[in-house]
Order: structure tokens, then C-alpha cells, then sequence
């Protein structure tokens, strides 16, 4: 862990004493017109931006009109990514290559549905490269999303996530905090696409940026799960629900040819 976050919606705890309480970034929204007028006080404001930096505090950006709007996919994904960006740019001048967070606010059943993903890929049509996708939900929904690239940050929220933690997410929400209408999040890994940590440009792809990654399950004790390279040269673990999860995307592949021992000797890549 490397720090604290805080979010909320219509809450406004004294920035002072978030601060004093070692947080280090807040967490607000973007959201459409008729979203803030059913919360009012739900959306990041110029003058709400100016007293958070002035506090000390750094900000990230969720983006979520009401809880189920990834299970309308594409077309949903990318008027939303569209207006969130729009906002974004022109009334609040956040940088270039903050993340904006797309919530995926509902159980997915410990999957990550085909629905989600073309939502996540509406998103980051509708963000058009200004911005960058970020994903919230499920340790299923966050570890298949950045895995396969859908997004590049991830916020973990301990609903419906069955006690597990993400290792790829970077946040970790746990639920209320000490301040009224808040939620407490653990930072896992930096930077994190905020106003003041915004995200580099990716690198230029290379001859296997297109390769396909495997899924294998070592038989070990106790027994674990990795997405591993096509040309073997990186692996990551997962969990065990992740591995099913990702599985079931078909986007990966079993492949049994890959012994033990050679898997051994393969780098561990770092979260990201």
C-alpha cells in the first residue's frame, strides 16, 4: 500500500482534516447533466478543484451516471466516455492522460461479461485519447479488464469480490470512512491517472505487442494461476476466480504444453 484516497459523490468532508487524516487524493465524478440532477452536488466542480489542490490533496476522476450503464455496452460506453471527456477538457482543464473510471457498479456473478467489455471499449472511443480508461468493480471485472488491456487503472471495490484483492488494481475500496457519505480506499500502486499522477502515452508497439498470452495453472501446493506470455519471456499471477474469469473471455488460451519447469524460470512482471 502507498497511501489513502477518499471518495464521494454529494459528501463535502472539511478538506483540512482529510488531509490531517493522511489522505493523499480525493476521488470525485464526472457525470451527465441529468445524472447531477438527480445528485445534486455529485459533479466535480472548477471551484470544488481549486479548494482540493489548495488542501494539499491530489484528484482522481470516476466516471459513473447510474450503476448498471455497462450492462447497455457500446453505444452507452462511448456517449458516455464522450461527454465525461467533454466535461473534463472544457469546463474543469484537467490534464491530458488523467484516467476517468468507468464503473461497472453491479455483481457481475464472478465473470467478466462480454457486455462490459465492449462498454469498456465504448468508453474509451468516447474518451477519443484525451483521456484514459480506468475500470471499478469486482476483482473478476478489474483483473480481466486490465489484463487484457481494456483499461489501464484499475479501482477494486470489496463488493462482490468474495474477500480477495486484486493484484493488479490500484486501488482497493473497503467502504465508509471516518468522514459521513465517504469512502476509504487503499492506494496499491502509483501512478494512478490522477490530476497530479496523470499516465505516460503508451510505448510504440512492437512485433509482439499482438501476441497472445496463456493462461496456465500450475500444479503446485498449494496450487496457482498465471497469464503468461506466447513467447515466454513474462508471467503474472492471478487468482484462482480470476483465472476462470478470464478464461471464459476465450481470450486467452490453456496451453498444456508448457511444463513446470520451464515456467519457472520465467520473469515475474510487476503490477502496473
Amino acid at each position: 500500500m502507498t497511501g489513502k484516497a477518499l471518495d464521494y459523490s454529494q459528501a463535502r468532508p472539511p478538506l483540512g482534516k482529510v488531509k490531517a487524516n493522511g489522505y493523499s487524493c480525493v476521488y470525485r465524478y464526472v457525470c451527465s447533466d441529468l445524472s447531477e440532477q438527480g445528485l445534486p452536488g455529485k459533479r466535480l466542480t472548477p471551484n470544488e478543484c481549486d479548494q482540493i489542490l489548495a488542501a494539499g490533496l491530489d484528484i482522481g476522476l470516476h466516471g459513473e451516471d447510474n450503476a448498471g450503464a455497462a450492462q447497455s455496452g457500446y453505444p452507452r460506453g462511448k456517449q458516455q466516455g464522450t461527454q465525461w471527456a467533454d466535461y473534463a477538457s472544457s469546463v474543469l482543464s484537467a490534464p491530458r492522460g488523467m484516467t476517468i473510471v468507468a464503473a461497472v457498479d453491479y455483481d457481475t456473478n464472478g465473470t467478466y461479461p462480454q457486455v462490459v467489455a465492449d462498454y469498456l471499449a465504448g468508453v474509451t472511443d468516447g474518451l477519443a485519447g484525451e483521456y484514459k480508461t480506468g475500470v471499478y468493480g469486482s476483482i473478476y471485472v478489474v483483473d480481466a479488464a486490465l489484463a487484457l488491456k481494456h483499461a489501464v487503472h484499475g479501482v477494486q471495490t470489496v463488493a462482490w469480490s468474495h474477500g480477495k484483492v486484486s493484484s493488479w488494481a490500484h486501488l482497493y475500496q473497503h467502504g465508509g470512512s471516518e468522514f459521513q457519505g465517504t469512502d476509504y480506499n487503499d492506494i496499491l500502486h502509483t501512478p494512478h491517472g490522477t490530476w497530479l499522477q496523470t499516465l505516460p502515452p503508451p510505448p510504440p508497439p512492437s512485433e509482439d505487442s499482438e501476441m497472445k498470452a496463456f493462461l496456465i495453472h500450475v500444479p503446485s501446493t498449494p496450487p496457482s494461476w498465471w497469464v503468461v506470455t506466447a513467447d515466454l519471456t513474462a508471467r503474472k499471477e492471478v487468482s484462482e476466480d480470476s483465472y476462470v474469469a478470464l478464461k471464459g473471455t476465450g481470450q486467452y488460451l490453456t496451453n498444456p504444453g508448457i511444463d513446470q519447469a520451464t515456467f519457472a524460470g520465467i520473469p515475474v512482471v510487476a503490477a502496473s
